[in-house]
């Protein structure tokens, strides 16, 4: 009796299929923008100059009715918002501490209507 030999490789000696390959990874996010210049423990709120407040204060103006803020005797007011050269300390209705911006009191501002604008976040 002969047994039979089979030489080769067999069905059964078949290695598995191949997964598909994996679809390429998104590329990372970009690294965020530097912080401006400041010790460590300074939170980026109270980074913000004279200068980079006046975009936020102009967007808190033009949101919140600025150009009808009048005070009791009819006055224009507000207007320092509007002055990029008026340090952000000496405008109306903002309060600092050591120089930086630490309220604005929206509540004394009158005939203020509106919604606050994203840009405050800024601030």
């Amino acid at each position: 009796m002969f047994a039979m030999l089979t030489i080769g490789p067999t069905a059964q000696d078949k290695p598995p299929p191949t997964p598909p390959p994996l679809p390429p990874s998104p590329p990372p996010p970009p690294p965020p923008p530097p912080l401006p210049p400041g010790p460590p423990s300074t939170p980026l709120a109270w980074r913000v100059g004279d200068r980079e407040c006046y975009p936020t204060l102009k967007a808190c103006y033009d949101a919140m009715s600025g150009p009808e803020w009048k005070s009791s005797t009819g006055a224009k007011v507000g207007e320092t918002w509007l002055d990029p050269n008026i340090k952000c300390c000496d405008k109306e209705w903002i309060s600092c501490k050591r120089g930086l911006i630490d309220e604005i009191k929206f509540k004394f501002i009158p005939k203020l209507k509106g919604t606050i604008p994203p840009q405050l976040a800024l601030l």
